[in-house]
């Protein structure tokens, strides 16, 4: 995310003018390239911008046979779109999603429903481990971000954890953002 914030800023004080989600996705997909947790370079295929209901077949297929899949109906209701960044590491899934400088309460609250509900396709039987939302903001906004999400959530049986750190920029005030507050909410079933 550090890289994505040092991105954008390069791009938005120049002429140029690019989606910073685009920047951050580019930037955290190019670092997770590199391998995470006990996952090895090679173990991860990254897939960017997936559509919604890609995943949601690809996780029918592999929680229930072509042949079931293919006879359930209404697995996903849920809206479409993209996930920012799917991990497909051997029979797992992880799911990150980027949101711009400052989200608004709804821009979370609607992600956090839809990873929610990703996670528990198939009533949780499926190989989505988890999800991930990041973003940076000018102050802290974990406790609320963790607010949002345990009321979106409600009962359902979705374990939550949110990251927290200040990353300073070394920026001039008047040449850009001096420092910013990175956050990372995470999904997984309990």
């Amino acid at each position: 995310m550090k890289a994505a914030v040092d991105r954008h800023w390069r791009y938005v004080q120049g002429y140029h003018r690019i989606e910073p989600e685009y920047l951050f996705t580019i930037s955290v997909a190019d670092t997770v390239a590199g391998g995470f947790n006990r996952f090895k370079q090679l173990d991860v295929e990254i897939h960017l911008e997936k559509r919604t209901r890609e995943l949601v077949r690809d996780l029918g297929f592999q929680a229930l046979g072509h042949r079931r899949y293919l006879a359930a109906r209404g697995l996903w209701s849920g809206r479409r779109g993209k996930v920012d960044i799917c991990l497909h590491c051997g029979d797992q899934y992880h799911l990150i999603e980027l949101k711009k400088f400052d989200p608004t309460d709804q821009e979370v609250r609607k992600e956090v429903q839809r990873l929610s509900a990703l996670l528990l396709i198939n009533h949780g039987r499926n190989a989505l481990v988890s999800a991930h939302i990041a973003f940076p903001a000018l102050t802290d906004r974990g406790l609320w971000c963790g607010r949002t999400a345990a009321a979106t959530i409600g009962k359902a049986k979705i374990r939550r954890s949110m990251v927290h750190r200040y990353e300073e920029t070394g920026e001039d005030p008047m040449d850009g953002i001096p420092a910013y507050h990175l956050h990372v909410l995470s999904l997984a079933k309990q």
